[in-house]
């Protein structure tokens, strides 16, 4: 056989493929390979790209920077800041600016809440602060002498007497409203004793009441700093039709119907026309940290024919422990003490003290303060039928 001929046989008898086979299987095997990472590299993008879209694009949108950050503010447990307010009432016989300065705090844990006020009119200041803590409400007041000026513009210089034998037993002093005081002078289910704060349940479908009517636009958004943090502006509208809808769905909550009854049909009534009837304009801004969804300040601004007001809060997030003060005078006690100042007026008491009638219409007072009970003629008689 010509040798050139010959195939060659390998080991096995078998003849080898081609080179050219060879190359080929190796060629369509790359093709396969490279189309399976592909094929992976696609699923991975694509799901990478949707992730990002709904991981972090979509809950950065800055309707849903507030919403998420309305959501952890109801959801706080304790909850403090500062805050000032300003009311300019316009006209020629009202004209006169009122301002107020306040400190918050509140744990609704403990179903206990703090505010410190400094209130001042017609360049008169005076601090106000009231607690409410283990089922007992406190009201300190401060000088009272500092509004003798005021109260003269209205009741009169004669009423400068009053005004410093008021001071004298109220000042800068603790005034206790027991549990039983402040469910003998209202209802139980109106009491607030009886509120709580909405639990997450509650929330949620508020969340979800919200979703359906997205009543507040996000008209700007902006970069500022305060208190020293670096946040996000939030300028926001209102869709006053989506809002009347979201209002109409709250009321059928249980908690809210049970806050209307507090409020009682008429006066519900009348807030529901008044809103409606409103003309002027308003305004309402947040201050948010995106990172923690935080709601950081809020601002309200409302203008009409009659007054203008704004008003703000900045949240500070301390530590809240709020503490029953020291040394507190129970209401109905003081009320015995100062009676006489004002029964002795009406009587036309001459001497500063108080005649027996005085005294047991005093008591009466209280007693009708308690439980409800009914003055007596001469009672009524001694104050005027009031």
């Amino acid at each position: 056989m010509d040798p050139n001929n010959t195939p060659v046989v390998g080991g096995n008898g078998q003849t080898p493929p081609s080179a050219g086979g060879r190359f080929s299987f190796f060629k369509n095997a790359g093709k396969k390979k490279l189309a399976g990472i592909i094929a992976v590299a696609v699923i991975l993008i694509g799901g990478g790209v949707a992730g990002g879209y709904y991981g972090i694009i979509v809950p950065n949108q800055p309707q849903n920077v507030l919403k998420k950050s309305a959501e952890n503010l109801l959801k706080q447990d304790q909850t403090s800041g500062k805050g000032h307010a300003t009311i300019s009432s316009k006209g020629n016989d009202s004209e006169g600016t009122f301002t107020a300065d306040y400190e918050i705090k509140s744990d609704s844990n403990k179903n206990a809440f703090e505010g410190k006020f400094d209130v001042s009119a017609s360049g008169v200041k005076l601090p106000v602060e009231v607690k409410y803590v283990d089922k007992a409400a406190y009201v300190k007041v401060g000088d009272l002498s500092t509004i003798e000026s005021l109260v003269g513009a209205f009741a009169g210089p004669e009423s400068s007497a009053v005004i410093n034998q008021l001071s004298a037993k109220v000042s800068n002093k603790w005034i206790e409203f027991d549990e039983s005081l402040i469910k003998s002078a209202s209802d139980n289910k109106c009491s607030v004793l009886e509120q709580q704060k909405l639990n997450d349940d509650q929330i949620n479908q508020l969340l979800d009441m919200y979703d359906s009517n997205m009543f507040v636009t996000v008209k700007n958004t902006s970069s500022e700093t305060v208190d020293g943090k670096k946040v996000t502006k939030y300028e926001l509208g209102l869709d006053q039709n989506k809002a009347k809808d979201f209002a109409k769905q709250v009321e059928q909550m249980d908690y809210f119907k049970k806050l209307k009854e507090c409020a009682g049909e008429e006066a519900s009534k009348t807030n529901t026309d008044k809103a409606e009837d409103f003309k002027g304009d308003a305004t309402f801004n947040v201050w948010i940290d995106k990172g923690k969804k935080q709601i950081v300040k809020i601002q309200l601004a409302v203008k009409d024919e009659t007054a203008d007001m704004t008003a703000d809060f900045i949240f500070n997030n301390d530590k809240v422990d709020i503490t029953k003060p020291q040394d507190s005078i129970p209401a109905m006690q003081l009320y015995g003490d100062i009676a006489s100042i004002f029964t002795g007026g009406v009587a036309g008491s001459t001497g500063g003290g108080s005649s027996d009638l005085e005294t047991k219409c005093s008591q009466e007072i209280i007693a009708s303060v308690q439980n409800g009970a009914a003055l007596s003629a001469e009672c009524e008689t001694l104050y005027g039928g009031n």
